[in-house]
């Protein structure tokens, strides 16, 4: 049977631990779950006809109206991987730039699509910016993004998946550069990481190439009516986002009196702590889950009493 070694030898595992017991701040992801009368008002607002395929042309408009962007500015994807994905696919021949580290996805798909990381930006077929980026929070300035976007004609793609915890909003700029596309997802700020929805905003001549590259149907209908209920709701995701810069701000007052240096964390729901990466390991053996990193851990932020749980175990560690 022929197969494509390059795609075999990815050795790729599936996500595991979805029900790992302990305090979860490994992953970036709201770390609380919502108020049962949340769900319950959710669950009223499902799909009746789900035996039906989804209408995606009409909820084009209801996020288009949310976003104040006319509707063929706006495509939707399979989380910000699925955009990033699809971009690699679309606009890169042979090289592609990112920066390191970064989201795992990018390494696998430029994999899959045979495509070569360079270091040198202005080499690049395409070229992504994460804004922040994991798992250290460096970021890029309104000036940046304008300097790289007017330097080259290249796709410049703004990962902007953490919007709404503090990122300053660039959309506007999708009207001045021709070839800068954004994209988001309802995982980081709105918390609703298991409906995999995304969606990428630029001018309108990217929209239509980037779809006539879609799936039959480029989501579903449960994951665009959750989104909507949520929009309708951003109250929900503003309280969040507040209850998660209060323990960000308890955490890092509390590791200043520990004399531990942090990193990041004015921008997203991580920050970075710089310390034996080993301490990890140690952390998970109490029930606080972390991702260990060559000098240090990455730290999923959340609300003060989860940050209060991390101290505790931290100190005594």
């Amino acid at each position: 049977m022929k197969v494509k070694n390059h795609i075999l030898n990815l050795n790729r595992e599936r996500s595991k631990g979805v029900n790992k017991v302990g305090v979860s701040l490994d992953k970036n992801e709201r770390v609380i779950p919502f108020h049962i009368s949340t769900l319950n008002d959710l669950r009223k607002k499902l799909a009746n006809n789900i035996w039906k395929y989804p209408d995606v042309d009409s909820y084009y408009d209801i996020f288009a109206d949310w976003l104040n962007i006319d509707s063929s500015r706006l495509f939707f994807t399979e989380g910000v991987s699925g955009a990033i994905r699809n971009l690699m696919e679309l606009y890169a021949e042979t090289t592609v730039y990112y920066d390191t580290p970064t989201y795992a996805m990018y390494d696998v798909y430029a994999k899959i699509f045979r495509l070569i990381r360079d270091d040198n930006i202005d080499n690049a077929d395409l070229i992504f910016l994460q804004n922040p980026n994991i798992p250290y929070g460096t970021s890029y300035s309104e000036d940046e993004i304008r300097n790289i976007c007017f330097s080259t004609d290249k796709i410049v793609a703004l990962d902007d998946v953490y919007f709404g915890f503090n990122v300053p909003d660039y959309l506007p700029l999708i009207d001045e550069y021709d070839n800068l596309v954004i994209m988001r997802s309802f995982s980081k700020a709105f918390g609703l990481a298991s409906i995999r929805l995304g969606y990428i905003m630029s001018q309108e001549h990217n929209i239509k190439y980037i779809s006539n590259n879609r799936n039959g149907y480029e989501t579903n209908l449960l994951s665009l009516q959750t989104a909507h209920y949520f929009i309708n709701h951003e109250e929900l995701k503003d309280e969040y986002v507040k209850e998660m810069n209060n323990g960000r701000d308890h955490l890092i007052e509390e590791l200043d009196k520990m004399n531990v240096r942090t990193q990041g964390g004015e921008y997203g729901n991580f920050i970075f702590i710089h310390t034996d990466p080993n301490n990890a390991d140690k952390l998970a053996n109490q029930g606080i889950l972390v991702r260990k990193c060559l000098n240090g851990i990455r730290l999923t932020l959340g609300p003060k009493s989860e940050m209060e749980k991390f101290i505790v175990v931290f100190r005594k560690i």
